[in-house]
């Protein structure tokens, strides 16, 4: 089910690949994945399970908001319809952007080195892990990076700057949507922070993360706050 373009999806269209994405990471075997149709604000997925086969629409609005999951089978509504119906229902009100939102890291520099060689350094350990990390927005005392992964959907972090150029605050939009992988991201971030405020010495932890991050000064992340962000989600 990852071989998003075999269904005819592009990679620069973020509404369909999300809800690809976000449905692939529902769906388990012996449910796959067979055939999507792509209409005007509407997505038809079709699925089989043991020889019989359901048909879903997944509609949406313009800005990319999901506003309706509903039975499409041509044949009646079946017992897999109503189940797979059921396991979608996460999907419903959730937002794909319809527009690619992305902030060039270079960016960063332009405010502190050191929040490039952050965001850098994320990036490099949550790819391993096969997670996206894109700079969508940079603005006075803050910045937002929004995260996706193929298994299990997308967060956003808003990471917040003193006057100082330190960071203060890594805050959490979307956590009760996405708390496995708003927990991931955390742990990435945590490592740095713990590598920041260690000797530049090769640690002796057995974290696969901290081992993963270059040699360099994070000591003004010591204070950094973990916490969930109270304001609404920017749409990406």
């Amino acid at each position: 089910m990852s071989d998003f373009n075999k269904f005819g999806i592009s990679q620069e269209d973020s509404v369909q690949l999300g809800i690809f994405r976000f449905i692939a990471g529902l769906i388990t075997p012996p449910i796959e994945i067979v055939d999507i149709a792509h209409k005007p604000y509407t997505e038809i997925y079709t699925f089989k399970d043991d020889g019989v086969y359901a048909d879903i629409n997944i509609t949406f609005n313009g800005k990319g908001k999901i506003s309706q999951i509903s039975n499409n089978t041509k044949t009646g509504i079946s017992e897999l319809g109503i189940r797979i119906k059921e396991i979608l229902s996460p999907l419903k009100g959730k937002q794909f952007s319809s527009k690619k939102e992305e902030v060039s890291p270079q960016k960063l520099k332009e405010i502190s080195f050191l929040f490039y060689d952050f965001f850098i350094s994320l990036k490099n350990i949550l790819s391993k892990k096969g997670i996206e990390s894109t700079l969508t927005r940079i603005e006075d005392y803050c910045f937002t990076i929004s995260f996706s992964s193929q298994s299990n959907g997308t967060c956003v972090f808003r990471m917040y700057f003193n006057s100082k150029q330190e960071i203060t605050k890594a805050a959490a939009v979307n956590e009760n949507d996405n708390k496995v992988l708003c927990s991931i991201i955390r742990n990435a971030m945590q490592a740095i922070k713990d590598k920041g405020s260690e000797p530049q010495e090769k640690s002796s932890s057995s974290n696969n993360l901290i081992q993963d991050i270059p040699a360099s000064p994070y000591s003004k992340m010591e204070d950094v706050e973990f916490v969930e962000d109270d304001e609404p989600p920017f749409s990406f």
